[in-house]
């Protein structure tokens, strides 16, 4: 994270989670806004148009492991300057914000130029849904994903670090009685 002192760099838009998550991770590497060249409060599009043109040194981007958006900045066409993911001391921002924990980003993952493995901060988002949904309905769903998660997390690189063990960890709001049911029927605890 040492790499964005005094850069230009996109936090995403104002008030968004991305920009929480850029926070969080700045502060818990020991940076401050302050301490960027320049931030931008702007959207993953924007970023990445502006990243391509050289107006930005750099970016974060709240999207699934496997998003397109990590790899669109490396395809600049100044070839001689490449994209990379910037290896940050997550245990440090694990101990702040507990929500988040440790997974990798696999040597050339979407981002070719990227010839080793990164840790990376994952905070997974829980599915919301409404009060009146079908209690039925929401536990079929809770129980297709809990006895699925192996076909998920081999589907998807965002889900591979998900276990029955985690998948409980980011949830901040009431659940659902029909996932509450299923999940105290498997002793799955938050």
């Amino acid at each position: 994270m040492e790499g964005f002192r005094g850069k230009r760099v996109a936090l995403g838009p104002e008030g968004s989670g991305t920009e929480q998550n850029a926070l969080q991770l700045l502060e818990a590497n020991g940076l401050k806004v302050t301490d960027l060249g320049a931030a931008e409060r702007i959207d993953t599009a924007d970023a990445v148009t502006k990243m391509k043109a050289g107006q930005l040194d750099g970016a974060f981007f709240t999207v699934g492991a496997g998003s397109r958006a990590r790899a669109r900045p490396a395809r600049r066409r100044d070839r001689a300057s490449s994209s990379r993911c910037l290896a940050c001391r997550s245990p440090d921002l694990i101990a702040k914000v507990p929500f988040y924990w440790l997974d990798e980003i696999p040597a050339r993952h979407r981002i070719p130029s990227q010839a080793a493995a990164v840790s990376d901060a994952v905070a997974p988002r829980p599915a919301p849904t409404t009060d009146n949904a079908d209690e039925a309905a929401i536990y079929g769903l809770t129980k297709a994903l809990i006895d699925n998660l192996p076909a998920l997390r081999a589907a998807h690189p965002a889900v591979s670090g998900l276990t029955v063990d985690t998948v409980l960890r980011v949830v901040t709001v009431p659940l659902h009685p029909g996932a509450l049911r299923l999940y105290r029927e498997r002793n799955i605890q938050q």
